[in-house]
């Protein structure tokens, strides 16, 4: 699967706006100190797209990956926000998710 980052050249190599590859590397990381091993197993096949303009759009194999991120999402007080609050401190609080949904 290719990876499309839509910044300038001179903006991926930019020390204060890393590649979103780098920042998705860095936000599993967290999660994977922060979730359980089971829970940390729903992201092993997901990936960045891209993240401009705030929007990070993650690669999900199906629907139902997507609907496993949704619920984590939904069910904050179950897992105490970890998904949510990591998302926010490694892409900043306003930021929003979108799926890139693979199809057959």
């Amino acid at each position: 699967m290719s990876s499309t980052s839509f910044l300038p050249q001179s903006i991926k190599n930019d020390k204060e706006n890393p590649p979103h590859s780098d920042l998705w590397h860095k936000c599993k990381k967290l999660l994977q100190q922060r979730l359980s091993e089971r829970k940390y197993q729903l992201f092993k096949d997901v990936e960045s797209i891209s993240f401009d303009n705030k929007v990070l759009i993650l690669a999900v194999k199906d629907f139902k990956m997507m609907d496993k991120l949704e619920n984590l999402i939904d069910n904050r007080r179950n897992n105490n926000g970890i998904f949510v609050e990591t998302l926010k401190e490694v892409y900043g609080d306003d930021m929003q998710l979108m799926y890139d949904v693979e199809t057959i």
